[in-house]
């Protein structure tokens, strides 16, 4: 199972209460749930929960 959180920079700002990147470095700050019922069944539901706080030094491995 895979579940895309946000595809754009705008759904990242919408969803994380803290998100900043600056081509060298990315902060993701965010706390949630989600809850969902299956579409072919009322009796699975999927809730996925989330305490996230990253701060992490990026760099791009692409050699020139």
């Amino acid at each position: 199972m895979a579940r895309t959180v946000a595809a754009s920079r705008e759904e990242l700002s919408q969803y994380f209460s803290d998100y900043h990147f600056d081509r060298s470095r990315l902060r993701l700050k965010s706390k949630g749930t989600y809850s969902t019922t299956a579409a072919d069944s009322k009796d699975e539901v999927l809730t996925l929960s989330w305490d996230t706080d990253l701060d992490l030094r990026v760099f791009d491995q692409i050699k020139k």
